[in-house]
């Protein structure tokens, strides 16, 4: 009896353990229509933010068919392309990736190593250079590799993952000098663009595209309309702006699929949103 008793007790145990490990395993693709690819968007606050101040990633949404394609803003803000790859976030959209899906990436804001920056700033350039760290979280010591070197892991697991990665040079800051928006963000815009170049993926200048916009209007302006709370981070109609832009750039690369996914009306919704207005705000920046 004791054997028997013991065998019941050894199958209940496999069957719970079974069903836990049944119920631990990740759902790579939660959304109904395995058939519909998926547009994922990674980056930072300038990406995905909250209300008030608004990133790119959500009001993008709008210029989509969502019929035919589901989007996910997986940025975070406070994340530079180091921290995107070492806190294992990148790890968990890669490996949601499947044959013909899109990846949107626009890292650069917390790359520079600044103060503000010290815990998740990437070596500049795009060589292999490395530096030891430690993590300011962990205390653990951790090397630390450049821009580069981030872009191009991420860009080439987005290849061999079947899907179509597109970098983006950063959105610029409220920052000017002689009149003029100051433009590249320390540099990281032409990295993204040679990463791009040299790995024979799409690339849009977003930080040229919304730049050429801003300095028609002036200073002024420009921060009163978008940015009520500093010169990094927009409302939601600078948010908008950003958005129509990127769609602008989509627009521009003549053999990219994700255009066929953008909605009929989205060309012409795209220059209406980047389409400044002519007049100041009579009661301060919009910020919802």
């Amino acid at each position: 009896m004791d054997h028997l008793n013991h065998g019941i007790l050894a199958l209940i145990i496999a069957v719970a353990i079974c069903c836990l490990a049944h119920a631990a395993k990740p759902v790579t693709r939660p959304w109904i229509d395995e058939n519909v690819p998926t547009l994922f968007i990674i980056g930072d606050s300038t990406v995905r933010n909250r209300l008030p101040l608004v990133g790119w990633g959500d009001p993008i949404r709008d210029f989509f068919d969502l019929q035919r394609i589901h989007i996910e803003n997986d940025a975070m803000a406070g994340r530079s392309s180091r921290t995107f790859v070492t806190e294992g976030r990148w790890e968990a959209v890669r490996a949601k990736l499947h044959k013909g899906d899109f990846v949107l990436m626009q890292f650069g804001h917390n790359d520079t190593k600044a103060p503000i920056s010290m815990g998740r700033y990437s070596l500049a350039g795009l060589g292999d250079e490395t530096e030891q760290g430690v993590d300011p979280k962990t205390k653990k010591e951790i090397q630390i590799h450049t821009f580069g070197w981030y872009m191009r892991k991420m860009i080439g697991e987005t290849l061999a993952g079947g899907a179509t990665p597109i970098v983006l040079s950063p959105v610029p800051r409220c920052k000017w000098e002689d009149g003029k928006i100051v433009r590249g963000e320390a540099g990281h815009g032409p990295w993204a663009a040679e990463i791009a170049k040299t790995m024979g993926v799409a690339f849009i200048d977003l930080n040229g595209l919304i730049a050429d916009r801003y300095d028609v209007v002036g200073q002024p302006r420009i921060k009163a309309l978008y940015f009520p709370r500093d010169n990094t981070h927009t409302n939601l109609a600078g948010a908008k702006l950003n958005a129509g832009c990127v769609v602008i750039g989509i627009l521009q690369l003549s053999d990219c699929p994700l255009r066929l996914y953008l909605s009929d009306d989205a060309p012409a919704e795209a220059e209406t949103a980047t389409e400044i207005p002519t007049t100041m705000p009579t009661t301060g920046p919009t910020t919802n």
